[in-house]
């Protein structure tokens, strides 16, 4: 410990004593320190920025052509939520959707601020769904919200054969909650389906009426108006996983932004690659400026020698000096960082969508790519102390003093 004490209070002596020799290093080692640090900073923020603010978007959405049979369980063990479900024409409850009068409906309704009347359409097409903890639909849970009569749609509800008609279709098939409907079903079967509750229909994302998922697969093809199904990752980093999984069921799936998140992905890969080499570059910077001062400050050193010190000793003061550039660089460079970061968030908003990322380099991050530059540095003179000899010169001084 008190050789190491004295390694450093000759460290501090030489820090001070040969500050201007380090002016040029000083300067590069900042400015490529500024640029791992934002690099790096980016390319952990990127990920975080793209799930806060477009998680929820149309980016990140796929689309299977249908809904398989039997496999929406295992759709919804995955790390998803389905956001839109086939639609169904009116003609299962009874209404001939080729009727143009029956196409869509119109309503007044009163302004709650304004108190002013206006006039909303709602479509006559159905749905179906799924009822699953955390992952229910948003016009299932809007619907359960409203109901006038019978029961909510639950969980359990979900392998049963059950109907749930908003006011408007209960009006005009003249069916009530607890009436039983026969539904066409496939090889000109009947369906039997029990009218579970009637709703009152407030929001024109809500659909006609609603199916269980055993209905949906029974009844006959034709009745399908659009069999898509949209799906969204909780994750916008997890659209191709999601994707490839799907696929492996040999089920279509597709993302038309798959190009652009797949954009991002090869950008952070890149900027990652970039990170290496700039630290790289940070390390052969420090490197070489402890050869040099090395080279300038031999005699210092063989005289040390001479004295007594061994090798390591010398090595751990050449070490220090080049920790002491390195940390005064990297507090220069955390005041450049934060428009280096300003520029790359202005630069990958270009790409595509707007990227508000944040120019905090306050943090862990930045101290974590200090600490593995500097154990690179360490690294790098240890492993190149060849580089330090002192023994010619110290050999010449000890012959002289004879």
């Amino acid at each position: 410990m008190k050789r190491f004490r004295g390694c450093l209070q000759i460290a501090g002596d030489e820090l001070r004593t040969q500050w201007h020799f380090y002016v040029v290093f000083l300067l590069s080692a900042s400015f490529f320190f500024a640029s791992l640090i934002s690099i790096l900073l980016v390319t952990r923020r990127i990920p975080n920025v793209l799930d806060d603010e477009f998680a929820d978007s149309y980016i990140n959405v796929i689309e299977m052509n249908k809904l398989p049979a039997g496999f929406l369980p295992t759709l919804e063990e995955m790390p998803l939520k389905v956001i839109e479900f086939p639609t169904i024409r009116s003609d299962l409850i009874g209404i001939d959707s080729s009727d143009s009068e029956n196409q869509y409906y119109v309503e007044e309704y009163q302004d709650s601020e304004s108190g002013e009347v206006f006039t909303r359409s709602f479509g006559m097409s159905g749905s179906t769904g799924d009822v699953v903890q955390d992952k229910t639909h948003a016009s299932i849970t809007r619907m359960n919200e409203v109901l006038l009569a019978g029961d909510p749609w639950t969980e359990e509800d979900n392998s049963t054969y059950k109907i749930w008609l908003s006011d408007k279709a209960a009006e005009m098939i003249g069916c009530y909650a607890g009436d039983v409907m026969e539904l066409p079903g496939r090889m000109n079967s009947k369906i039997s389906t029990r009218v579970a509750g009637v709703y009152r229909r407030d929001d024109s994302k809500m659909a006609f009426f609603y199916v269980t998922i055993p209905v949906y697969e029974s009844v006959v093809p034709k009745m399908m108006k659009e069999n898509r199904v949209l799906l969204q990752p909780d994750s916008i980093l997890q659209l191709n996983k999601i994707i490839n999984e799907i696929k492996s069921h040999y089920y279509f799936a597709n993302s038309y932004n798959k190009s652009v998140i797949d954009g991002y992905m090869t950008v952070l890969f890149l900027l990652y690659v970039l990170c290496g080499f700039i630290g790289l570059m940070v390390v052969g910077i420090l490197f070489a400026t402890a050869r040099a001062y090395f080279a300038r400050r031999t005699r210092f050193f063989s005289l040390l020698k001479a004295l007594g010190f061994r090798t390591r000793g010398i090595m751990t003061v050449v070490c220090m000096v080049t920790q002491g550039v390195l940390a005064i660089a990297f507090l220069i460079s955390q005041f450049i960082s934060p428009h280096l970061l300003a520029y790359v968030s202005v630069c990958l908003s270009d790409l595509h969508f707007e990227m508000d990322i944040s120019t905090n380099v306050w943090n862990g991050t930045a101290l974590f790519g200090f600490i593995a530059v500097s154990v690179l540095a360490w690294a790098a003179c240890f492993l190149g102390k060849r580089t330090f000899k002192t023994a010619e010169i110290t050999e010449l001084m000890r012959s002289e003093s004879q």
